[in-house]
């Protein structure tokens, strides 16, 4: 009989779990979060579960109590680093850019291997208005994991801010063509195409593209895109 109890009781786990995933994924953050928290409240030695519920709050905007649960979560696992990650973003979230610094720093240099600290940092950096070092940071994390997409994207978008729309273009077009799919790429893609297009329409009175081939790969990457979901982390 209590094999019978213990089975029910995975099977209702199994399910909620199943429920919280297809919330979050749906970005259903109100129902996400309330599942996760249970979740949590079962089973707080699973790091996963605060790390998700922390998450829904947080991206719900229910700041306070992510605040709660993502500080307790980096206390009792503290080399956890997208838990750590998730509590630097939340204090972006609430405004408060100089804590988020403190937090992603203090990350990055605790765990110089994981990619998404760099690319935070950075960011973070920039908020406070350290332009210069944040673009050295995310230089280095480009060349430190060049198998990752999101330190290539920063690379790629700071050097396409600096070129004209045709050579952003091929900028957008090398890293699409590094890492296929990418809804960043595709956007960023058809923003600079779309320039470009109005470039040669100035030089060209007839309005023609003289690179049709590569305004139909921009848009295909585009809608192709469309079906996937941007983040940074799953």
């Amino acid at each position: 009989m209590s094999d019978l109890f213990e089975t029910t009781a995975d099977r209702s786990v199994t399910a909620t779990l199943d429920e919280a995933t297809a919330a979050s994924e749906a970005r259903d953050w109100p129902r996400a979060a309330a599942l996760w928290d249970e979740l949590r409240a079962a089973q707080p030695q699973d790091p996963h579960r605060w790390l998700k519920a922390g998450e829904a709050y947080s991206e719900g905007r229910v700041l306070d109590r992510a605040e709660d649960i993502l500080g307790e979560a980096v206390v009792r696992f503290p080399d956890h680093c997208w838990i750590a990650y998730r509590y630097a973003v939340l204090a972006r979230y609430a405004g408060d850019f100089g804590e988020g610094l403190g937090r992603i720093e203090k990350l990055w240099r605790a765990a110089p291997d994981f990619w998404a600290a760099w690319v935070e940092y950075a960011d973070a950096l920039t908020r406070v208005g350290n332009r210069n070092e944040a673009e050295a940071i995310r230089r280095q994390a480009a060349e430190r994991f060049p198998n990752e997409y999101w330190p290539n994207y920063a690379v790629a978008q700071l050097e396409a801010e600096h070129s004209d729309p045709r050579g952003a273009l091929r900028i957008w077009l090398t890293l699409a063509e590094r890492f296929p799919g990418q809804p960043a790429t595709a956007a960023a893609l058809k923003a600079v195409s779309d320039a470009a297009e109005d470039e040669r329409g100035t030089a060209a009175p007839d309005g023609r593209s003289t690179d049709p081939g590569t305004r139909g790969l921009t848009e295909r990457l585009f809608q192709r895109s469309r079906r996937r979901s941007p983040g940074r982390h799953s």
